[in-house]
Protein backbone atom coordinates (compact mmCIF):
# COMPACT_ATOMS: atom_id res chain seq x y z
CA UNK A 1 0.00 0.00 0.00
CA UNK A 2 3.27 2.28 0.72
CA UNK A 3 4.42 1.72 -2.59
CA UNK A 4 0.96 2.48 -4.18
CA UNK A 5 0.65 5.98 -2.31
CA UNK A 6 4.12 7.08 -3.10
CA UNK A 7 3.72 6.36 -7.19
CA UNK A 8 0.31 8.32 -6.70
CA UNK A 9 1.83 11.05 -5.13
CA UNK A 10 4.97 11.33 -7.59
CA UNK A 11 1.95 11.07 -10.36
CA UNK A 12 0.36 14.10 -8.73
CA UNK A 13 3.66 16.15 -8.25
CA UNK A 14 4.67 15.67 -11.83
CA UNK A 15 1.37 16.29 -13.35
CA UNK A 16 0.65 19.78 -11.12
CA UNK A 17 4.06 20.63 -10.49
CA UNK A 18 5.57 21.81 -13.76
CA UNK A 19 2.32 23.33 -14.74
CA UNK A 20 2.07 25.88 -11.77
CA UNK A 21 5.57 26.56 -11.18
CA UNK A 22 6.65 30.10 -12.60
CA UNK A 23 10.60 30.33 -13.94
CA UNK A 24 12.61 33.39 -13.85
CA UNK A 25 13.05 35.39 -17.03
CA UNK A 26 15.58 37.94 -16.70
CA UNK A 27 14.26 40.73 -19.09
CA UNK A 28 17.30 42.02 -21.18
CA UNK A 29 19.03 45.52 -20.83
CA UNK A 30 17.71 46.94 -24.07
CA UNK A 31 14.89 46.09 -26.37
CA UNK A 32 14.59 48.93 -28.85
CA UNK A 33 11.88 48.00 -31.21
CA UNK A 34 9.25 45.18 -31.83
CA UNK A 35 11.46 43.86 -34.44
CA UNK A 36 14.79 43.37 -32.03
CA UNK A 37 12.72 42.38 -28.33
CA UNK A 38 13.45 39.70 -26.18
CA UNK A 39 11.82 36.44 -26.72
CA UNK A 40 9.92 34.63 -23.71
CA UNK A 41 11.40 30.95 -24.20
CA UNK A 42 7.93 29.36 -23.54
CA UNK A 43 5.15 30.98 -24.50
CA UNK A 44 3.22 27.60 -23.22
CA UNK A 45 4.97 28.01 -19.39
CA UNK A 46 4.56 30.16 -16.49
CA UNK A 47 6.97 33.14 -15.93
CA UNK A 48 7.79 35.69 -13.65
CA UNK A 49 9.33 38.44 -15.78
CA UNK A 50 12.12 40.48 -14.49
CA UNK A 51 12.40 44.27 -16.26
CA UNK A 52 14.18 47.09 -15.09
CA UNK A 53 13.48 51.03 -16.51
CA UNK A 54 16.37 52.04 -16.40
CA UNK A 55 15.53 54.77 -18.55
CA UNK A 56 12.47 57.45 -18.20
CA UNK A 57 11.56 57.03 -21.94
CA UNK A 58 12.11 53.25 -21.63
CA UNK A 59 10.01 50.78 -23.06
CA UNK A 60 10.55 47.13 -22.54
CA UNK A 61 8.86 44.48 -24.97
CA UNK A 62 8.50 41.13 -24.95
CA UNK A 63 7.20 38.84 -28.03
CA UNK A 64 5.30 35.46 -27.27
CA UNK A 65 5.88 33.35 -29.91
CA UNK A 66 3.33 30.23 -30.61
CA UNK A 67 1.32 31.83 -28.27
CA UNK A 68 -1.91 29.28 -27.26
CA UNK A 69 -4.99 31.24 -26.69
CA UNK A 70 -7.05 28.03 -25.36
CA UNK A 71 -5.06 28.20 -22.56
CA UNK A 72 -6.10 30.18 -19.54
CA UNK A 73 -3.44 33.11 -19.61
CA UNK A 74 -3.26 35.83 -16.71
CA UNK A 75 -1.13 38.52 -16.30
CA UNK A 76 0.00 40.45 -13.28
CA UNK A 77 2.53 43.19 -12.59
CA UNK A 78 4.12 43.73 -9.26
CA UNK A 79 6.86 46.44 -8.31
CA UNK A 80 9.66 45.36 -5.89
CA UNK A 81 9.69 47.00 -2.44
CA UNK A 82 12.32 49.49 -2.49
CA UNK A 83 11.98 52.93 -0.89
CA UNK A 84 12.76 54.26 -4.16
CA UNK A 85 9.91 52.84 -5.49
CA UNK A 86 7.06 54.13 -3.51
CA UNK A 87 5.19 55.78 -6.19
CA UNK A 88 6.77 53.69 -8.98
CA UNK A 89 3.66 52.86 -10.88
CA UNK A 90 4.31 51.03 -14.68
CA UNK A 91 1.85 50.83 -17.11
CA UNK A 92 1.66 47.30 -19.30
CA UNK A 93 -0.11 46.52 -22.52
CA UNK A 94 -1.06 43.49 -24.69
CA UNK A 95 -0.18 44.26 -28.43
CA UNK A 96 -1.60 41.95 -30.87
CA UNK A 97 -4.12 41.78 -33.99
CA UNK A 98 -7.84 41.18 -33.16
CA UNK A 99 -7.44 44.34 -30.08
CA UNK A 100 -9.12 47.13 -30.45
CA UNK A 101 -7.03 50.63 -31.13
CA UNK A 102 -5.87 52.55 -27.93
CA UNK A 103 -7.96 55.26 -26.58
CA UNK A 104 -4.82 56.87 -25.47
CA UNK A 105 -1.40 57.13 -27.63
CA UNK A 106 1.02 54.75 -26.95
CA UNK A 107 4.92 55.10 -26.15
CA UNK A 108 5.66 53.06 -29.04
CA UNK A 109 4.33 52.79 -32.95
CA UNK A 110 1.95 49.95 -33.74
CA UNK A 111 2.64 47.91 -36.66
CA UNK A 112 -0.79 48.02 -39.57
CA UNK A 113 -3.25 46.09 -38.10
CA UNK A 114 -2.66 45.96 -34.31
CA UNK A 115 -4.40 47.51 -31.25
CA UNK A 116 -3.58 47.24 -27.55
CA UNK A 117 -4.74 46.38 -23.83
CA UNK A 118 -3.40 48.72 -22.49
CA UNK A 119 -3.43 48.01 -18.16
CA UNK A 120 -2.58 51.13 -15.94
CA UNK A 121 -1.10 50.64 -12.21
CA UNK A 122 -4.00 50.54 -10.44
CA UNK A 123 -4.81 52.27 -6.70
CA UNK A 124 -2.81 54.73 -4.56
CA UNK A 125 1.00 53.35 -4.43
CA UNK A 126 0.96 54.50 -0.61
CA UNK A 127 -2.13 51.53 -0.33
CA UNK A 128 -0.58 49.08 -2.33
CA UNK A 129 -0.85 45.54 -1.02
CA UNK A 130 2.42 43.46 -0.84
CA UNK A 131 3.30 39.88 -1.60
CA UNK A 132 6.12 37.47 -2.23
CA UNK A 133 7.77 35.67 -4.44
CA UNK A 134 10.57 33.33 -3.20
CA UNK A 135 13.05 35.80 -0.89
CA UNK A 136 11.67 38.97 -2.51
CA UNK A 137 8.80 41.05 -1.74
CA UNK A 138 6.40 43.08 -4.00
CA UNK A 139 3.98 45.70 -4.15
CA UNK A 140 0.80 44.02 -6.32
CA UNK A 141 -0.22 46.14 -8.98
CA UNK A 142 -2.55 45.49 -11.88
CA UNK A 143 -3.98 41.74 -13.09
CA UNK A 144 -5.68 40.97 -16.35
CA UNK A 145 -6.59 38.09 -18.33
CA UNK A 146 -5.34 37.43 -21.81
CA UNK A 147 -7.78 38.40 -24.52
CA UNK A 148 -9.00 36.17 -27.63
CA UNK A 149 -5.84 37.79 -30.12
CA UNK A 150 -5.52 36.54 -33.53
CA UNK A 151 -1.84 34.48 -32.90
CA UNK A 152 -1.38 34.81 -36.77
CA UNK A 153 1.26 37.62 -35.92
CA UNK A 154 3.15 38.11 -33.01
CA UNK A 155 1.87 38.89 -30.09
CA UNK A 156 3.82 41.79 -27.68
CA UNK A 157 4.15 42.30 -24.18
CA UNK A 158 4.95 45.68 -23.12
CA UNK A 159 6.01 47.88 -19.98
CA UNK A 160 6.61 51.48 -19.31
CA UNK A 161 6.02 54.33 -17.33
CA UNK A 162 4.01 57.00 -18.01
CA UNK A 163 5.07 59.56 -15.64
CA UNK A 164 9.06 58.84 -16.35
CA UNK A 165 9.59 57.42 -13.13
CA UNK A 166 12.29 54.43 -13.50
CA UNK A 167 12.74 51.58 -11.34
CA UNK A 168 12.10 47.56 -10.94
CA UNK A 169 9.43 45.29 -12.29
CA UNK A 170 8.06 41.68 -12.34
CA UNK A 171 5.53 40.62 -14.73
CA UNK A 172 3.38 37.11 -13.55
CA UNK A 173 2.89 35.28 -16.22
CA UNK A 174 0.95 32.32 -16.24
CA UNK A 175 -0.95 29.71 -17.69
CA UNK A 176 -3.89 27.73 -16.12
CA UNK A 177 -3.37 28.54 -12.53
CA UNK A 178 -4.70 27.20 -10.07
CA UNK A 179 -6.25 30.21 -7.54
CA UNK A 180 -6.31 28.00 -4.54
CA UNK A 181 -2.82 27.49 -4.84
CA UNK A 182 -1.36 30.99 -5.66
CA UNK A 183 1.29 31.29 -2.99
CA UNK A 184 2.80 28.18 -4.10
CA UNK A 185 2.86 29.05 -7.79
CA UNK A 186 4.42 32.13 -6.90
CA UNK A 187 7.49 30.52 -5.92
CA UNK A 188 10.70 29.84 -7.62
CA UNK A 189 14.31 29.93 -6.78
CA UNK A 190 16.08 33.61 -6.05
CA UNK A 191 20.00 33.98 -6.24
CA UNK A 192 20.83 34.57 -2.24
CA UNK A 193 20.60 38.52 -1.75
CA UNK A 194 24.61 39.22 -1.98
CA UNK A 195 25.54 36.12 -4.46
CA UNK A 196 26.25 38.14 -7.98
CA UNK A 197 28.15 35.26 -9.17
CA UNK A 198 25.49 32.92 -8.10
CA UNK A 199 28.21 30.28 -6.71
CA UNK A 200 26.12 30.14 -3.35
CA UNK A 201 27.88 32.74 -1.17
CA UNK A 202 28.55 35.82 -0.20
CA UNK A 203 32.47 37.13 -1.31
CA UNK A 204 34.82 39.55 -2.47
CA UNK A 205 33.86 37.84 -5.86
CA UNK A 206 30.53 39.45 -6.01
CA UNK A 207 31.58 42.74 -4.09
CA UNK A 208 34.43 43.26 -7.11
CA UNK A 209 31.03 42.15 -9.73
CA UNK A 210 29.54 45.23 -7.91
CA UNK A 211 31.87 47.33 -8.10
CA UNK A 212 32.48 47.03 -11.79
CA UNK A 213 28.93 47.58 -12.12
CA UNK A 214 29.11 50.60 -10.55
CA UNK A 215 31.88 51.93 -12.81
CA UNK A 216 30.66 51.03 -15.90
CA UNK A 217 32.66 48.34 -16.87
CA UNK A 218 29.91 45.29 -17.02
CA UNK A 219 25.99 46.57 -17.66
CA UNK A 220 23.49 45.91 -14.68
CA UNK A 221 20.71 43.50 -15.60
CA UNK A 222 17.63 43.72 -13.28
CA UNK A 223 18.48 40.19 -11.52
CA UNK A 224 21.70 41.62 -10.55
CA UNK A 225 20.47 45.07 -9.61
CA UNK A 226 17.94 43.02 -7.07
CA UNK A 227 20.94 40.62 -6.33
CA UNK A 228 23.65 43.40 -5.68
CA UNK A 229 21.68 46.44 -4.74
CA UNK A 230 21.91 46.20 -0.94
CA UNK A 231 22.67 50.29 0.18
CA UNK A 232 20.82 51.21 2.31
CA UNK A 233 19.83 48.23 4.71
CA UNK A 234 16.41 47.46 5.40
CA UNK A 235 13.57 50.43 6.45
CA UNK A 236 10.78 48.95 8.22
CA UNK A 237 8.69 46.57 6.49
CA UNK A 238 10.33 47.58 2.99
CA UNK A 239 13.32 46.13 1.64
CA UNK A 240 16.70 47.71 1.41
CA UNK A 241 18.32 49.33 -1.42
CA UNK A 242 18.34 52.44 -3.34
CA UNK A 243 17.35 51.41 -6.95
CA UNK A 244 21.30 51.26 -8.39
CA UNK A 245 24.70 49.68 -7.97
CA UNK A 246 27.06 51.85 -6.50
CA UNK A 247 30.49 51.66 -4.36
CA UNK A 248 28.43 51.96 -1.24
CA UNK A 249 26.86 48.70 -2.23
CA UNK A 250 30.49 46.48 -3.45
CA UNK A 251 31.60 48.26 0.34
CA UNK A 252 28.71 46.67 2.27
CA UNK A 253 29.19 43.18 0.23
CA UNK A 254 32.92 43.58 0.95
CA UNK A 255 31.87 43.94 4.73
CA UNK A 256 29.84 40.65 4.62
CA UNK A 257 32.33 38.48 2.88
CA UNK A 258 34.61 39.93 5.78
CA UNK A 259 32.16 38.78 8.32
CA UNK A 260 31.59 42.30 9.69
CA UNK A 261 27.92 42.90 8.00
CA UNK A 262 25.08 39.98 9.29
CA UNK A 263 23.88 36.94 7.17
CA UNK A 264 21.59 37.23 6.05
CA UNK A 265 21.50 41.09 5.51
CA UNK A 266 19.19 43.03 7.57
Amino acid sequence: MRSDFATSLACLLMAVGPAYAHSPFDLPASTPSLDQTAVLPDAQATWVIYGLLAKPAQVDLIRLDNLDTSLSLSLQMEVFTRPVYATFAPTFAVLAKGLPAPADPLPLTLPAGYGALVVPFQGDPAARTVTAYGTRVWWVGQSVDMPEVDTSSPVYLAVWDATGKTGEYSLAYSIDPDPDKADLEARYTDPLLGDGNEDGKVGVADAVLALRLAVGLEATTPRLLRTLDVWPARQGQLLQGDGQISIADALRLLRRAAGIEPDPFP
